[in-house]
């Protein structure tokens, strides 16, 4: 690695470690000012400890109070499991600091101990286990190996979504009760209905692309009858085809007319063979049987269908304009 690519990463680990040390900093002082306040405003305090846990989930002290705080708003998993990691982290600190943790850590597991007995537990029954499942249980990812053996969750209104690659997410919103065991049985998720835009823009092309066309029409109509007003005034010959100057300005201005709306009626014309066939060619929205395939009975039908060897072709000539529709009828 060359000095500049290990002067920059220097620079990276630094600044890391400088935003994680101010992390901390700042989640000691809340904490601080969550004790403050814990026996005069015990929600503004639990607020701070919540803010505080966020950013140093390992300090026991902040797990402790924190898990205090979920206990008396009535999320006794949440605490429980809060309870858990602070004794966790203080066993942790007992093995470097000859039990300078004990006091924290029996509280820890005294509160969890309390709690367990009146802990809700759910299964997730997956009637179709799938590849690449997700489970979300009030927002957080579930492991499934957990939700569909034994999870422990918050008493009360829960929401459990359950997804998949290519299904439809399934969203219950079960009200657990304290002590409660309950099997969440998840029906098999449907599959998606693939949706294409094409039909959509091809109607607005045709939509579109016919407007075009009309609009063409009566400008060919307005150029034909400016073509026919030299003749009708006598400034032009209808036999020898012969104009003054006057007249030749009028066939002039009628000629300019006419070619505006023959540009505008091609335009137009195309519009409506792309939206054709971005209207017949469009995927048809359908649920698939239980493999993901169509019957072939239904294939069978969709290909012999006329509609589906239509081709819409724009036609422009001196003697013909508009469209021609080529296929079997």
């Amino acid at each position: 690695m060359t000095r500049i690519g290990i002067a920059a990463l220097a620079a990276v680990c630094l600044a890391s470690g400088t935003s994680r040390a101010d992390d901390l900093t700042h989640g000691d002082e809340l904490f601080q000012r969550g004790l403050a306040l814990r026996a005069t405003d015990p929600v503004a305090a639990c607020k701070l400890f919540e803010e505080a846990h966020a950013l140093n989930p390992h300090a026991t002290g902040i797990l402790l109070n924190a898990a205090l705080c979920d206990e008396k708003a009535g999320r006794i998993a949440s605490a429980a499991e809060k309870f858990d990691e602070a004794a966790k982290r203080a066993r942790e600190q007992n093995l470097s600091c000859n039990d300078c943790a004990k006091p924290e850590l029996e509280s820890a597991e005294a509160y969890r101990d309390k709690l367990l007995p009146d802990l809700p537990h759910v299964r997730i029954v997956l009637t179709e286990p799938l590849p690449d499942l997700r489970i979300v249980v009030d927002g957080k990812v579930v492991p499934t190996k957990i939700a569909t053996y034994d999870l422990r969750v918050d008493p009360g209104a829960r929401t459990i979504e359950v997804s998949a690659p290519g299904r439809v997410t399934y969203r219950t919103t079960p009200t657990i009760k304290v002590r409660e065991r309950r099997d969440i049985v998840i029906p098999a998720l449907a599959r998606s209905v693939v949706r294409s835009s094409k039909k959509a823009i091809g109607k607005i092309a045709l939509i579109g692309g016919g407007a075009t066309v009309a609009a063409s029409v009566l400008v060919g109509y307005y150029a034909s009858r400016k073509y026919d007003e030299p003749f009708d005034l006598g400034l032009c010959d209808r036999a020898t085809l012969d104009c003054n100057d006057r007249g030749d300005g009028k066939i002039k201005t009628a000629r300019t007319i006419g070619n505006v709306g023959t540009a505008v009626g091609i335009v137009g014309l195309v519009a409506i063979g792309v939206g054709g066939y971005l209207y017949l060619t469009a995927p048809r929205a359908r649920e698939p049987d239980g493999d993901g395939a169509e019957p072939s009975r239904k294939r069978k039908q969709r290909r012999t269908r006329p509609e589906d060897d239509l081709l819409i072709v724009p036609q422009v000539g001196l003697d013909l304009t508009g469209v021609v529709a080529v296929g079997r009828f």
